[in-house]
Protein backbone atom coordinates (compact mmCIF):
# COMPACT_ATOMS: atom_id res chain seq x y z
CA UNK A 1 0.00 0.00 0.00
CA UNK A 2 1.74 3.31 -0.93
CA UNK A 3 1.70 6.40 1.42
CA UNK A 4 -1.03 7.87 -0.53
CA UNK A 5 -3.57 5.15 0.15
CA UNK A 6 -2.27 4.68 3.65
CA UNK A 7 -3.00 8.27 4.83
CA UNK A 8 -6.73 8.24 2.92
CA UNK A 9 -7.48 4.84 5.01
CA UNK A 10 -6.10 6.60 8.23
CA UNK A 11 -8.65 10.06 7.89
CA UNK A 12 -11.41 7.50 6.81
CA UNK A 13 -10.46 5.72 10.33
CA UNK A 14 -10.53 8.87 12.13
CA UNK A 15 -13.41 10.06 10.62
CA UNK A 16 -15.44 7.15 11.49
CA UNK A 17 -14.26 7.80 15.52
CA UNK A 18 -15.49 11.26 15.64
CA UNK A 19 -18.79 11.71 17.08
CA UNK A 20 -21.63 12.73 15.55
CA UNK A 21 -22.55 16.74 16.69
CA UNK A 22 -25.22 16.27 18.55
CA UNK A 23 -28.67 18.49 17.94
CA UNK A 24 -30.14 20.41 20.01
CA UNK A 25 -33.18 20.47 21.59
CA UNK A 26 -35.65 22.84 19.38
CA UNK A 27 -37.57 24.99 21.35
CA UNK A 28 -40.47 27.10 20.07
CA UNK A 29 -42.37 30.17 20.81
CA UNK A 30 -44.09 33.25 19.51
CA UNK A 31 -43.05 36.82 20.71
CA UNK A 32 -45.28 36.93 23.81
CA UNK A 33 -43.82 38.52 27.47
CA UNK A 34 -45.16 35.39 29.07
CA UNK A 35 -42.22 33.37 26.88
CA UNK A 36 -39.76 36.28 26.90
CA UNK A 37 -37.55 35.06 30.07
CA UNK A 38 -36.41 31.43 27.75
CA UNK A 39 -34.60 34.63 25.93
CA UNK A 40 -33.30 36.81 28.57
CA UNK A 41 -31.48 32.93 30.27
CA UNK A 42 -29.84 33.06 26.61
CA UNK A 43 -29.04 36.81 26.46
CA UNK A 44 -27.45 36.16 29.70
CA UNK A 45 -25.47 32.91 28.87
CA UNK A 46 -27.43 30.66 30.92
CA UNK A 47 -29.17 28.29 28.14
CA UNK A 48 -26.39 27.56 25.72
CA UNK A 49 -27.32 27.02 22.11
CA UNK A 50 -25.72 23.47 21.75
CA UNK A 51 -28.35 22.42 24.09
CA UNK A 52 -31.38 24.27 23.32
CA UNK A 53 -32.19 26.14 21.06
CA UNK A 54 -35.08 28.81 20.57
CA UNK A 55 -37.16 29.14 17.28
CA UNK A 56 -39.19 32.38 17.38
CA UNK A 57 -42.46 31.89 15.24
CA UNK A 58 -44.90 34.59 14.16
CA UNK A 59 -47.73 32.87 15.19
CA UNK A 60 -48.75 30.28 17.59
CA UNK A 61 -50.41 28.64 14.59
CA UNK A 62 -46.51 28.11 13.26
CA UNK A 63 -45.98 26.48 17.05
CA UNK A 64 -48.54 24.29 16.91
CA UNK A 65 -48.00 22.95 13.24
CA UNK A 66 -44.26 22.57 13.81
CA UNK A 67 -44.80 20.56 16.90
CA UNK A 68 -47.46 18.78 14.98
CA UNK A 69 -44.84 17.66 12.22
CA UNK A 70 -41.97 17.20 15.11
CA UNK A 71 -40.01 20.07 13.83
CA UNK A 72 -40.07 21.06 16.85
CA UNK A 73 -39.14 19.29 20.76
CA UNK A 74 -40.83 20.98 22.75
CA UNK A 75 -42.90 24.72 22.72
CA UNK A 76 -44.47 27.21 24.66
CA UNK A 77 -48.42 27.66 23.90
CA UNK A 78 -51.51 28.07 26.11
CA UNK A 79 -53.32 25.52 27.92
CA UNK A 80 -56.31 25.33 25.21
CA UNK A 81 -53.53 24.62 22.46
CA UNK A 82 -51.86 22.36 24.33
CA UNK A 83 -55.42 20.61 24.50
CA UNK A 84 -56.02 21.15 20.66
CA UNK A 85 -52.52 19.73 19.79
CA UNK A 86 -53.49 16.65 22.13
CA UNK A 87 -56.13 15.80 20.05
CA UNK A 88 -53.58 14.64 17.52
CA UNK A 89 -50.58 13.73 19.43
CA UNK A 90 -51.49 12.10 22.62
CA UNK A 91 -47.96 12.00 23.46
CA UNK A 92 -47.38 14.80 24.48
CA UNK A 93 -46.17 16.11 28.23
CA UNK A 94 -47.11 19.84 30.00
CA UNK A 95 -43.81 19.89 31.90
CA UNK A 96 -43.93 23.74 33.03
CA UNK A 97 -46.35 26.15 33.94
CA UNK A 98 -44.93 29.62 32.57
CA UNK A 99 -47.83 32.33 33.36
CA UNK A 100 -51.34 32.96 33.72
CA UNK A 101 -52.50 35.65 32.16
CA UNK A 102 -54.60 38.31 34.76
CA UNK A 103 -55.35 40.89 31.55
CA UNK A 104 -52.68 40.49 28.91
CA UNK A 105 -54.82 38.73 26.31
CA UNK A 106 -57.37 41.15 25.56
CA UNK A 107 -60.33 42.25 22.97
CA UNK A 108 -60.06 45.81 21.94
CA UNK A 109 -62.59 47.66 19.97
CA UNK A 110 -62.65 51.27 18.50
CA UNK A 111 -64.21 54.21 20.19
CA UNK A 112 -67.74 54.25 20.31
CA UNK A 113 -67.79 50.45 20.93
CA UNK A 114 -67.92 50.29 24.87
CA UNK A 115 -68.95 46.91 25.82
CA UNK A 116 -69.33 43.46 23.93
CA UNK A 117 -73.21 43.80 23.45
CA UNK A 118 -71.77 46.72 21.39
CA UNK A 119 -69.93 43.94 19.49
CA UNK A 120 -72.99 42.79 17.51
CA UNK A 121 -73.26 43.24 13.76
CA UNK A 122 -69.62 43.96 13.96
CA UNK A 123 -66.28 42.40 12.50
CA UNK A 124 -63.92 40.64 14.53
CA UNK A 125 -60.22 39.96 13.73
CA UNK A 126 -58.76 36.69 15.80
CA UNK A 127 -55.85 34.47 15.21
CA UNK A 128 -56.86 30.88 14.05
CA UNK A 129 -56.24 29.05 17.21
CA UNK A 130 -58.03 27.43 20.20
CA UNK A 131 -57.34 30.42 22.00
CA UNK A 132 -58.65 33.16 19.90
CA UNK A 133 -61.74 30.94 19.59
CA UNK A 134 -61.46 30.09 23.34
CA UNK A 135 -60.93 34.00 24.01
CA UNK A 136 -64.15 34.32 22.02
CA UNK A 137 -66.21 32.05 23.46
CA UNK A 138 -66.18 33.27 26.45
CA UNK A 139 -66.40 36.98 25.90
CA UNK A 140 -69.95 35.87 24.08
CA UNK A 141 -70.68 33.84 27.45
CA UNK A 142 -70.12 36.56 29.61
CA UNK A 143 -71.65 39.17 27.21
CA UNK A 144 -74.72 36.57 26.15
CA UNK A 145 -74.23 37.08 22.74
CA UNK A 146 -75.05 34.14 20.05
CA UNK A 147 -72.55 32.94 17.69
CA UNK A 148 -74.35 34.80 14.98
CA UNK A 149 -73.94 38.03 16.12
CA UNK A 150 -70.00 38.73 15.31
CA UNK A 151 -68.56 38.19 11.73
CA UNK A 152 -65.08 36.46 12.62
CA UNK A 153 -62.36 37.09 10.12
CA UNK A 154 -59.39 34.99 10.94
CA UNK A 155 -56.16 37.13 10.65
CA UNK A 156 -52.22 36.03 11.90
CA UNK A 157 -51.86 38.16 15.00
CA UNK A 158 -48.42 39.69 13.70
CA UNK A 159 -50.93 41.48 11.06
CA UNK A 160 -53.72 42.81 13.89
CA UNK A 161 -52.67 46.04 14.19
CA UNK A 162 -52.14 46.74 10.03
CA UNK A 163 -56.00 44.95 10.40
CA UNK A 164 -57.03 47.59 12.46
CA UNK A 165 -54.87 50.52 11.34
CA UNK A 166 -56.46 49.76 7.88
CA UNK A 167 -60.10 50.39 9.06
CA UNK A 168 -61.15 46.55 7.84
CA UNK A 169 -62.09 45.45 11.02
CA UNK A 170 -64.10 46.64 14.20
CA UNK A 171 -62.58 44.55 16.95
CA UNK A 172 -59.09 42.37 17.83
CA UNK A 173 -58.94 39.09 19.60
CA UNK A 174 -55.01 39.64 20.76
CA UNK A 175 -52.39 39.61 23.20
CA UNK A 176 -49.41 41.87 24.24
CA UNK A 177 -47.37 43.26 22.83
CA UNK A 178 -49.89 43.81 20.07
CA UNK A 179 -52.63 44.79 22.66
CA UNK A 180 -50.08 48.06 24.04
CA UNK A 181 -49.49 48.35 20.18
CA UNK A 182 -53.58 48.70 19.86
CA UNK A 183 -53.92 51.03 22.85
CA UNK A 184 -51.72 53.49 21.64
CA UNK A 185 -53.42 53.33 18.48
CA UNK A 186 -56.81 54.64 19.53
CA UNK A 187 -58.40 51.43 20.41
CA UNK A 188 -60.09 49.63 23.88
CA UNK A 189 -60.01 46.92 26.16
CA UNK A 190 -63.93 45.89 26.41
CA UNK A 191 -62.89 42.23 27.61
CA UNK A 192 -59.73 40.77 29.38
CA UNK A 193 -58.19 37.57 30.78
CA UNK A 194 -58.87 39.26 34.49
CA UNK A 195 -62.51 38.60 34.17
CA UNK A 196 -62.12 34.73 33.40
CA UNK A 197 -58.77 34.27 36.22
CA UNK A 198 -57.06 30.82 35.93
CA UNK A 199 -58.67 30.16 32.22
CA UNK A 200 -55.55 31.05 29.99
CA UNK A 201 -52.79 29.44 31.29
CA UNK A 202 -49.35 29.43 29.14
CA UNK A 203 -47.51 26.04 29.38
CA UNK A 204 -44.32 24.30 28.26
CA UNK A 205 -44.97 21.06 26.06
CA UNK A 206 -42.47 18.05 25.57
CA UNK A 207 -42.94 15.17 23.35
CA UNK A 208 -42.52 11.76 25.59
CA UNK A 209 -40.18 10.65 23.60
CA UNK A 210 -37.94 13.49 24.03
CA UNK A 211 -38.73 14.01 27.55
CA UNK A 212 -37.23 10.40 28.25
CA UNK A 213 -34.02 10.93 25.72
CA UNK A 214 -33.09 14.74 26.61
CA UNK A 215 -33.88 14.76 30.15
CA UNK A 216 -30.74 15.92 31.27
CA UNK A 217 -31.07 19.26 28.53
CA UNK A 218 -34.34 19.77 29.58
CA UNK A 219 -33.33 19.93 33.37
CA UNK A 220 -31.25 22.21 32.15
CA UNK A 221 -33.70 23.99 30.35
CA UNK A 222 -36.35 24.72 33.43
CA UNK A 223 -33.13 25.82 35.37
CA UNK A 224 -32.73 28.46 33.24
CA UNK A 225 -36.17 29.45 33.45
CA UNK A 226 -36.54 29.95 37.20
CA UNK A 227 -33.21 31.99 37.00
CA UNK A 228 -34.32 34.73 34.40
CA UNK A 229 -37.43 34.75 36.64
CA UNK A 230 -35.37 35.51 39.60
CA UNK A 231 -33.51 38.14 37.39
CA UNK A 232 -36.72 39.40 36.34
CA UNK A 233 -37.77 39.92 39.80
CA UNK A 234 -34.44 41.13 41.28
CA UNK A 235 -32.93 43.39 38.42
CA UNK A 236 -36.18 44.56 36.53
CA UNK A 237 -34.74 47.42 34.59
CA UNK A 238 -31.85 45.26 33.14
CA UNK A 239 -34.07 42.70 32.24
CA UNK A 240 -36.16 44.96 30.07
CA UNK A 241 -33.41 46.40 28.51
CA UNK A 242 -32.56 42.89 27.55
CA UNK A 243 -35.89 41.85 26.55
CA UNK A 244 -37.04 44.99 24.53
CA UNK A 245 -35.48 44.85 21.21
CA UNK A 246 -37.17 41.55 20.73
CA UNK A 247 -40.83 42.62 22.29
CA UNK A 248 -40.01 46.28 20.19
CA UNK A 249 -41.52 48.15 23.57
CA UNK A 250 -39.45 50.66 25.74
CA UNK A 251 -38.80 49.46 29.00
CA UNK A 252 -41.64 51.29 31.20
CA UNK A 253 -44.11 49.40 28.78
CA UNK A 254 -42.19 45.90 28.97
CA UNK A 255 -42.57 45.89 32.61
CA UNK A 256 -46.19 47.29 32.09
CA UNK A 257 -47.26 43.36 30.26
CA UNK A 258 -45.93 41.61 33.47
CA UNK A 259 -48.70 43.35 35.49
CA UNK A 260 -51.16 41.48 33.60
CA UNK A 261 -48.89 38.30 33.48
CA UNK A 262 -48.77 35.93 37.08
CA UNK A 263 -44.89 34.22 36.66
CA UNK A 264 -45.07 31.27 38.79
CA UNK A 265 -42.10 29.99 40.57
CA UNK A 266 -40.85 26.56 41.55
CA UNK A 267 -43.22 25.55 44.42
CA UNK A 268 -46.35 26.97 42.90
CA UNK A 269 -45.20 24.56 39.51
CA UNK A 270 -44.83 22.53 41.74
CA UNK A 271 -48.24 22.59 43.16
CA UNK A 272 -50.35 23.01 40.40
CA UNK A 273 -48.12 20.21 38.30
CA UNK A 274 -47.68 17.35 40.89
CA UNK A 275 -50.50 14.88 41.87
CA UNK A 276 -51.56 13.36 38.10
CA UNK A 277 -55.37 13.37 37.86
CA UNK A 278 -55.49 15.33 41.57
CA UNK A 279 -53.09 18.45 40.03
CA UNK A 280 -54.56 21.59 39.61
CA UNK A 281 -53.52 22.32 36.36
CA UNK A 282 -55.30 19.12 35.64
CA UNK A 283 -58.39 19.83 37.06
CA UNK A 284 -57.82 23.43 34.86
CA UNK A 285 -57.78 21.70 31.83
CA UNK A 286 -60.73 19.05 32.42
CA UNK A 287 -62.68 22.29 32.66
CA UNK A 288 -61.43 24.27 29.46
CA UNK A 289 -61.53 20.64 27.89
CA UNK A 290 -65.36 20.60 28.65
CA UNK A 291 -66.01 23.92 27.53
CA UNK A 292 -64.03 23.15 23.87
CA UNK A 293 -66.05 19.98 23.18
CA UNK A 294 -69.00 21.91 24.02
CA UNK A 295 -67.80 24.19 21.81
CA UNK A 296 -66.67 21.53 19.37
CA UNK A 297 -62.97 22.92 19.21
CA UNK A 298 -61.91 19.56 20.39
CA UNK A 299 -63.50 15.49 20.75
CA UNK A 300 -62.17 14.23 23.90
CA UNK A 301 -60.96 15.06 27.21
CA UNK A 302 -57.33 14.92 28.29
CA UNK A 303 -55.59 11.93 30.05
CA UNK A 304 -54.11 12.07 33.50
CA UNK A 305 -50.96 11.86 32.13
CA UNK A 306 -50.41 14.64 30.01
CA UNK A 307 -48.80 16.47 33.08
CA UNK A 308 -45.18 15.47 33.79
CA UNK A 309 -44.26 17.39 37.03
CA UNK A 310 -40.32 14.86 37.04
CA UNK A 311 -38.38 17.93 35.53
CA UNK A 312 -39.92 19.83 38.19
CA UNK A 313 -38.98 17.24 41.26
CA UNK A 314 -35.96 17.20 39.83
CA UNK A 315 -35.23 20.85 40.71
CA UNK A 316 -36.37 20.05 44.07
CA UNK A 317 -33.76 18.29 44.87
CA UNK A 318 -30.82 20.38 43.16
CA UNK A 319 -31.83 23.00 45.35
Amino acid sequence: MNLKLLWSFLLLLIAGCTPAPVEPVRLGTNVWAGYEPLYLARSLGWLDEPNVKLVEFTSTTSVLRAMRDHTLEVAAMTLDEALLLYQDDPNIRIVLVMDESSGADAILARSGIGSLQELKGKRVAAETTALGAYMISRAMDVGQLQPGDLTIISIPANEHTAAYKSGSVDAVVTFEPVKSELKRAGAQVIFDSARIPSEVVDVLVVHDNVLESNRDRLEQLIAAWFRALDYLTEHPNDAAKRMQPRLKLSVKEVLAQYEGLRLPDLNENLAVLSGGNESRLFESSQKMAEMMINKRLIHKFPENDIMDASLLHAMETTR
